[in-house]
């Protein structure tokens, strides 16, 4: 089945480069970040006014359902439906939880097929089925509340059409401030369903409550304390978990007056690279803080298998007052991290 939506592929740069042309591409990846944040809306509700945030590698809210179950033979296994060549999903189905919970209202009925909490973020599967057409990107605002954590959570959600008003999706909730919990109880409120733009401007307002509890599969956090200085820019990597299914890596990065008196945005991307070549997508990107000069982030990665020995993060800096005009993009020093 077509993939309808992918990744953002990380940009692959040469670390020796200085400066870089930057393509129309970079120039639109940029002013998309930089428009999520402008229009941030009760997404950040839970975040002081003055704290800014930037949420990379986001895409649009999406869902799915699921008494149709039984007629799909991948319902199964939603998880891999979405594992495009990042192999992100590839092992979910193996350490989730069963969920089969269903809630019908207003002609739609969604039901949450299974999820996995990994200590760093939450992952659901579901399916909708709904009487009328919801065209191919339905989108299902409602952010996970999770007792322990009362902090920001980014969220994104793929989604696929499986059938004629029938969907199947995947929504991840990633924890950004709290405590690694051994148990979470997890509650997810849905109250509207939009319909694809494509087709309708509309929205179907309804009621969705679920609410259920997950284990923590088995996780390792480890301190790490390395940091790379260059170019006006200061990053430090603190920790990083290791689960079955994901590696989490934690950092902050700090700019300097060269970069302060002259710019008034920096973002970063990040490159991750094994000692056998091997690249890994970030699959989710956070980054939060008071300021554009001075964040904490946290990205995801697949798992990191047994036989690799060490991983090198390069860091790619963007700087910019205007994404259209002035938008400079350098890499700096890498940091290798022994496995």
């Amino acid at each position: 089945m077509k993939k309808l939506y992918k990744q953002f592929n990380n940009l692959k740069v040469d670390e020796n480069i200085q400066a870089m042309p930057v393509s129309e591409s970079e120039i639109e990846r940029v002013k998309k970040t930089v428009m999520k944040h402008k229009n941030k809306g009760s997404a950040f509700r839970n975040v002081s006014a003055a704290a800014i945030l930037f949420i990379a590698s986001s895409i649009t809210l999406g869902v799915a359902y699921p008494a149709f179950a039984s007629q799909i033979p991948f319902i199964g296994n939603i998880f891999l439906l979405f594992d495009d060549e990042s192999e992100q999903f590839k092992d979910y189905e193996v350490f989730s939880s069963g969920l089969d919970i269903t809630e019908e209202s207003n002609g739609i009925s969604i039901t949450l097929a299974n999820a996995v909490y990994d200590g760093e973020a939450v992952t659901i599967s579901y399916m909708i089925e709904s009487e009328a057409d919801l065209g191919e990107f339905p989108t299902l605002p409602g952010s996970f509340v999770i007792e322990g954590y009362d902090g920001f959570q980014s969220e994104r959600s793929l989604i696929e059409k499986v059938g004629d008003h029938r969907y199947a999706g995947v929504s991840v909730g990633n924890l950004v401030e709290g405590d690694n919990l051994e148990s979470i109880n997890v509650s997810w409120k849905p109250e509207s369903i939009h319909i694809d733009k494509e087709i309708s401007d509309q929205s179907i307002t309804g009621e969705w409550p679920f609410q259920f509890t997950l284990n923590a599969i088995d996780n390792e956090v480890e301190a790490v304390d390395i940091k790379t200085e260059e170019k006006g820019i200061t990053l430090n990597v603190s920790k990083m978990t290791q689960t079955s299914i994901s590696t989490v890596f934690y950092y902050t990065h700090k700019a300097d007056s060269s970069i302060q008196e002259k710019w008034e945005h920096v973002l970063l991307n990040m490159t991750v690279m094994d000692n056998f070549g091997n690249e890994y997508k970030v699959i989710d990107d956070v980054g939060y803080g008071e300021s554009a000069y001075s964040m904490d982030w946290k990205f995801t990665t697949s798992a990191i298998p047994e036989e690799v020995t060490s991983i090198t993060l390069i860091p790619e800096i963007s700087v910019f007052n205007d994404p259209d005009l002035d938008l400079k993009t350098f890499t700096i020093k890498p940091i290798e991290i022994p496995f």
